[in-house]
């Protein structure tokens, strides 16, 4: 022990080992720290949610990041930045926030539920399709408007303002319609396909969900208030 004490102290005392054990341990800490922060950046897949004026105080859920949807997005063969792109990527991101409001964890858009999505928003339809995902119920949400495109958001927005026909007390609606509302923040739901369509006399937005909710009448576990 004290031939290992002296020599560190000799070489401690030479100036040159000195700075060039200084040199060393300052490299260490810099890979440590470039470690840290690259274990950090690509952990970033969830970020705290900008519930402002929907909920005051939002259940402790975190939704996926921008990077992380994006990312999603592309290996769902959109082209960045284009329209398509960013409609779907903003209709997901209101989809979690609301979600979050309401303690139901984020969605993640599905590369074959998009397409199908697509496919039947390019459709027109004047009706819910029925469509399944692998054979099992897949939940949907459909909106059109005439005289003017939407922005991603616009869809979500009017499916969630059937809130004001839900009483959370018998879980049951008030009179209107509430099953756009309730399949937007129902818990069970994991993944989303979103299709948008414009043609010269109105747009459509498609919006599926897996798994599919709205059964078995179970609003009362699967739908929760704001706090």
């Amino acid at each position: 022990m004290n031939n290992i004490k002296q020599y560190a102290q000799r070489v401690w005392s030479n100036r040159k080992r000195r700075y060039i054990i200084i040199g060393v341990l300052i490299i260490l800490i810099l890979l440590i720290l470039i470690i840290i922060i690259a274990v950090s950046v690509s952990g970033s897949d969830y970020v705290k949610p900008n519930c402002k004026g929907i909920c005051e105080k939002p259940y402790n859920i975190k939704v996926y990041s921008d990077k992380k949807l994006k990312s999603q997005l592309k290996k769902c063969k959109y082209k960045k930045d284009s329209d398509l792109f960013n409609f779907v990527l903003a209709a997901i991101k209101k989809h979690n926030i609301y979600r979050a409001c309401h303690n139901a964890q984020p969605l993640l858009p599905n590369c074959e539920i998009m397409e199908i999505s697509q496919k039947y928003a390019e459709t027109m339809p004047s009706s819910h399709s029925g469509a399944e995902f692998h054979g099992d119920w897949m939940g949907e949400n459909l909106y059109w408007i005439t005289g003017k495109k939407p922005n991603g958001e616009d869809a979500v927005d009017a499916w969630y303002n059937e809130i004001v026909d839900y009483d959370f007390n018998s879980h049951t609606s008030k009179g209107g319609k509430v099953g756009h509302f309730t399949q937007l923040i129902w818990k069970n739901s994991k993944e989303i396909g979103v299709g948008y369509y414009c043609n010269t006399e109105k747009c459509c937005v498609s919006a599926n969900y897996f798994p599919g909710g709205n059964y078995n009448n179970d609003n009362e576990n699967q739908v929760q208030n704001v706090k």
